[in-house]
């Protein structure tokens, strides 16, 4: 928050929009007589922030009120009950923040009210919703991740655009042998009990951070599971019964993309919601996969095989809440350090690159 007393002090301003987050807001309060000049745009554009004028410029309405407090019209002792200086303003927040001495904090209603009608005429202008939009932001998606990162690494920005999400992560059981695998040695771990043990944690933390929660299935990944790995059945009867205990209504799949616990996981998942007539599905591109040449085209080319329809999703891109769920995105995926580690410094750019959804559908939009 910048409060301008002066014209002087520009600097004021300045240094709130470099403290400012990337695409947050920018609220400028109060009401102040005469002109701010040298504002700088420039750096409020470059992190795309959002300005916010609570209050309006007085100059023109100045003479008129000074002429009336003279003449007792207007009592300045009720208008103004404050006064401090800039040094003092933070104190003087928390004073009107706690309501102490005898300051009220009341709200614009008026601006409220604008503002529900306008996010109301918003809604009326646009399309209805077909197959091949993504569910609302405000519906809980059920994401299915192979592996504890898989998720937030391939949609982690979807996942904090959809408040309150589930990610279930298949392969994050625990072998009872403390095995040593080459994986989990770059990882920086000694056995695979180790290993476990810190993925659930740092899963857990991660998702937190997207304002979801995580569910860990049991079962083994590929370089546990040895010669006995899971079944496209055993995981889809699993699934089904996460979606019937959390009763979510879209199901986020990975497309399953080169690694052969992905293409496991894709296959329960699309079992899974065949066996439901009232479930939406959602495929992601596999982070870091998805980059390999010919692996999106050939899964597509399949699904169109055996009767799926994969689109794009039509819905419409607000960006300054993209760049904060991105950012939010950002904080999780520094949470799998190991996995990290093990891919070198610019081993996992991809996660970063722009995330890509297709929403399947029966061919005959039939179950």
């Amino acid at each position: 928050m910048a409060v301008m007393l002066e014209t002087d002090l520009p600097h004021v301003l300045r240094e709130m929009i470099y403290v400012c987050r990337l695409a947050g807001p920018l609220p400028v309060p109060g009401v102040y007589d005469g002109l701010i000049d040298n504002i700088p745009f420039g750096a409020a554009m470059n992190k795309g922030l959002a300005w916010r004028m609570s209050q309006t410029h007085v100059n023109r309405w100045t003479d008129d009120l000074l002429r009336r407090i003279q003449e007792g019209q207007i009592d300045s002792s009720f208008v103004i009950t404050h006064r401090v200086s800039l040094a003092d303003g933070p104190d003087m927040y928390k004073t009107f923040r706690d309501k102490e001495d005898g300051c009220i904090r009341g709200r614009a209603q008026a601006m409220k009210r604008r503002r529900r009608a306008a996010r109301a005429l918003r809604k009326a202008r646009m399309p209805s919703r077909k197959a091949t939009s993504m569910p609302h932001v405000d519906e809980p998606l059920l994401v299915v991740s192979p592996h504890l990162d898989d998720a937030v690494f391939g949609c982690g920005v979807a996942v904090a655009a959809a408040p309150d999400s589930i990610v279930c992560t298949v392969f994050a059981g625990v072998p009872d042998d403390a095995l040593i695998t080459g994986w989990d040695a770059q990882c920086g771990f000694t056995n695979a009990h180790q290993a476990m043990r810190a993925r659930r944690a740092k899963d857990a933390a991660a998702l937190d951070m997207l304002g979801a929660r995580a569910i860990h299935l049991g079962f083994l990944d590929s370089q546990y599971a040895g010669d006995s790995p899971a079944t496209p059945d055993e995981i889809a009867t699993a699934l089904l019964d996460v979606i019937r205990a959390t009763a979510c209504r879209a199901l986020v799949a990975p497309l399953g993309l080169f690694h052969s616990d992905h293409d496991l996981v894709h296959r329960a998942c699309r079992k899974a919601w065949l066996a439901d007539p009232t479930l939406a599905c959602i495929a992601y591109e596999d982070a870091l996969y998805r980059r390999m040449d010919g692996l999106v085209q050939t899964r597509l080319a399949a699904l169109c095989a055996c009767g799926i329809i994969a689109t794009p999703p039509s819905e419409r891109i607000d960006a300054a809440l993209l760049a904060r769920h991105h950012e939010a995105k950002q904080r999780a995926v520094s949470r799998y350090v190991s996995q990290l580690k093990a891919f070198g410094p610019n081993g996992y750019d991809d996660v970063f690159a722009p995330e890509r959804f297709w929403t399947l559908q029966p061919a005959h939009h039939e179950r």
